[in-house]
């Protein structure tokens, strides 16, 4: 990596930080907004709940609250091929 690079790199990581530090400090906010635009940084899910001082469960739920998993382990299999069929 060249000089170039590297302080291309540093700037990034500089504005990333300064990103980072405005939404857990937005006291208008919710929690779960400052999960989702975390998460659209590419934190991972570890890193979040540490950031912001909350169990990692709470940060899961929000997400795939956010991406429409279907995880839910009371959804019956009709109900699973039903949600895949709507999505074609």
């Amino acid at each position: 990596m060249n000089k170039e690079q590297q302080m291309n790199l540093k700037e990034l990581a500089k504005e990333t930080l300064f990103e980072i530090r405005k939404i857990v400090t937005n006291q208008e906010t919710s929690k779960s907004d400052k999960i989702r635009r975390l998460y659209e940084l590419k934190l991972n899910k570890a890193t979040i709940a540490k950031i912001l001082n909350i169990k990692y469960q709470f940060v899961y739920q929000v997400l795939n609250k956010k991406e429409g998993g279907i995880k839910n382990k009371n959804m019956s299999n009709e109900e699973i091929l039903n949600f895949l069929n709507e999505l074609e």
